[in-house]
C-alpha cells in the first residue's frame, strides 16, 4: 500500500485529469528539488518523490518489500508471440523510461503520491504508457508534481478518476490493461470486479490485502461478505489468507468465462500480495468448482479434513462436472472426540508447537518432526507462510501416532488431564506407527542448509500499517 487515499472507496462520481505536463527525457529529471511547504522529500529504487510530512500513508516504508516484488513480476509479464503469418519484428532494445511501442499498458489504480507508477517508468523497461489513477484531488496534484519531478511524463499519465470507472471504462472501449496493480487501504473487494474485467487476456492483476485480520478468523461475518468466505482461526491462518483472497479472485472472474491462475502468493508483515493472470475459457472455468473446498477443523486437535465442493471425472475425450460427495467426517474429531468447524478455504500445513501443546508435551525439533515422517514414507516441505510449520501428506491417523511416540519419549503427566481433553483421548490410544526421530539425510532442505531467507527481518520499530490518510 503506497498510501491509496481512503477517498478511492466507494462514493462519488469520478473526475478526470490530464498529464503532468510536457513529456521529459528520462535522463533529464526536472530540476525541483525542494519539496513544498509541509512535504518531504524521499527516494525509493531510482524514483524520488514528495509527500505529506503530517499524512505519512501517502508513503509508507513498510510496503518498500511489496513494491520491490512487483517489478520483477512486470518484467516476467510480456505480450505473447506474434500471430502466425505475421512477419518476424526486428529485435528491440527497450530502455527503461522510454514509451515502447506495442509495450505494455500499466495501471496502478489507487495510486496515492504516484511512488510506484514513477518506480515503474524509471526502472522497468518495455511499458508502452502507465496510468496513475486517484480519487483525490490532492493526491492528483502531488502525483503530477512527482511524474514532472522525475522526468518520466511521456510515460507516466496521471488521472483524477475512480479508480473502478476507470476500469470499467477501458473495459467499454475495448482498450484493457495488461497489468494492473491494486494495493487499497484495507480490502480490495471493492475494486475485483472491475479488475477482472479490466485486464487483457492472459494479463496480470497484483492485489494487496492489509485486512488479514479478517481473513484469519477476527471476523468471519465480515470475511464472507468481503470475500465469500468463512474463515477461521488457526495457526494456518495466512496461507489460509492467501487462499481466500485467489479464490475470491476466481470466483469475480467465472462470472464473466474467465479464470486466474496464480503466478506467485506472498504473506509478509500485515499484509498478503497475490499475483494472478487472467484468461478467458468456459471449460476451464467449469472446474473451478472441482479447485474449491470445505475445511472441517477440529478445535480440539487442530485435525483438519476437506471436502471439495466439485467433482470433474474424465468422461470420454472430456470431463463430467458435478457435486462433490460428503461431508468426510461426522460431526466430532475421531482422534479427540471435539467438534468440528467448517470454512470455505484450505489449510494446509501443521505447527510444531500447536502439536504438542494438544497433548501437552514438550515441543519436537523441525528436524525431529521432519524426519519422523521421511522415515515413516511420508513427504514433508516447510511453509513460506509461518516459521514452525510443516507440510506433509501424512494422513491425520499416522501424524498423531507421530506424537504419541514423542509422548512416550517425553512423558506426559496423564494425572493432570482430564478425561475429556483433546491430549488424554489421543494419549490414550496405542499408536500403530512406531515413529523414529533419529535425523532423517533429507531432513534439512538444501534451502535452509544454504541459509536462504524465507522470513525478512524487520528493518525498524514499530513495523507496521500508517494511519488512514485525511480525505481531500
Amino acid at each position: 500500500m503506497d498510501g491509496a487515499s481512503p477517498s478511492n472507496g466507494a462514493g462519488a462520481a469520478p473526475g478526470v485529469g490530464g498529464s503532468a505536463g510536457p513529456p521529459q527525457d528520462r535522463e533529464s529529471p526536472s530540476r525541483e528539488s525542494s519539496p513544498e511547504p509541509g512535504e518531504t522529500l524521499i527516494t525509493e529504487g531510482r524514483a524520488t518523490i514528495a509527500f505529506p510530512s503530517t499524512n505519512e500513508v501517502f508513503y509508507n516504508p513498510v510496503q518498500g518489500f511489496n513494491r520491490d516484488l512487483t517489478r520483477p513480476s512486470r518484467r516476467g509479464r510480456s505480450r505473447g508471440p506474434p500471430e502466425p503469418g505475421d512477419p518476424p519484428e526486428p529485435p528491440r532494445v527497450a530502455r527503461p523510461g522510454e514509451p515502447c511501442e506495442g509495450g505494455l499498458r500499466v495501471l496502478e489504480a489507487l495510486a496515492a503520491s504516484g511512488l510506484r507508477s514513477v518506480r515503474f517508468a524509471r526502472e522497468v523497461p518495455g511499458l508502452g504508457a502507465v496510468v496513475a489513477s486517484d480519487r483525490s484531488p490532492r493526491a492528483a496534484r502531488l502525483m503530477a508534481r512527482n511524474v514532472a519531478r522525475n522526468g518520466v511524463g511521456g510515460l507516466v499519465t496521471p488521472r483524477l478518476a475512480d479508480a473502478r470507472m476507470l476500469m470499467y471504462q477501458s473495459k467499454a472501449e475495448r482498450e484493457p490493461f495488461d497489468v494492473i496493480d491494486l494495493d487499497p487501504y484495507g480490502s480490495p473487494a471493492p475494486f475485483l470486479d472491475a479488475a477482472v474485467q479490466a485486464v487483457s487476456e492472459g494479463g496480470l492483476l497484483c492485489v494487496t490485502c492489509t485486512d488479514v485480520a479478517v481473513m484469519a478468523g477476527n471476523s468471519a461475518e465480515t470475511c464472507y461478505s468481503k470475500y465469500g468466505a468463512v474463515s477461521l482461526k488457526g495457526r494456518f491462518c495466512h496461507e489460509m489468507a492467501l487462499r481466500i483472497v485467489l479464490h475470491s479472485l476466481d470466483l469475480r472472474a467465472n462470472c464473466y468465462q474467465r479464470f486466474v491462475v496464480p503466478l506467485l502468493s506472498v504473506s509478509a508483515d500485515f499484509y498478503v500480495r497475490v499475483f494472478v493472470r487472467v484468461f478467458t475459457g468456459q471449460a476451464k472455468v467449469k472446474a473451478s468448482a472441482s479447485k474449491q473446498a470445505l475445511v472441517f477443523h477440529c478445535v480440539g486437535c487442530g485435525s483438519h479434513h476437506l471436502q471439495r465442493l466439485g467433482r470433474a471425472t474424465s468422461h470420454g475425450s472430456g470431463f463430467k462436472y458435478s457435486a462433490a460427495t460428503g461431508p468426510p467426517v461426522g460431526p466430532t474429531c475421531e482422534f479427540c472426540q471435539q467438534r468440528h468447524q467448517e470454512l470455505s478455504d484450505v489449510p494446509l500445513y501443521y505447527t510444531l508447537d500447536g502439536l504438542s501443546s494438544t497433548i501437552r508435551s514438550n515441543t519436537p525439533s523441525l528436524l525431529q518432526l521432519r524426519s519422523a515422517l521421511l522415515h515413516a514414507g511420508f513427504r514433508v516441505s516447510l511453509s513460506h507462510a509461518c516459521r514452525n510449520a510443516v507440510k506433509t501428506d501424512a494422513p491425520r491417523p499416522a501424524l498423531w501416532d507421530i506424537m504419541r511416540c514423542w509422548a512416550k519419549l517425553h512423558p506426559v503427566k496423564l494425572e493432570r488431564l482430564p478425561d475429556s481433553s483433546p491430549a488424554a483421548r489421543i494419549l490414550s490410544v496405542e499408536p500403530t506407527l512406531q515413529a523414529s526421530f533419529a535425523l532423517h539425510e533429507d531432513a534439512n532442505p538444501s534451502s535452509r542448509k544454504r541459509g536462504l531467507k524465507r522470513f525478512p527481518e524487520n528493518p525498524e520499530p514499530f513495523w507496521g500499517p500508517k494511519a488512514r490518510a485525511k480525505p481531500g
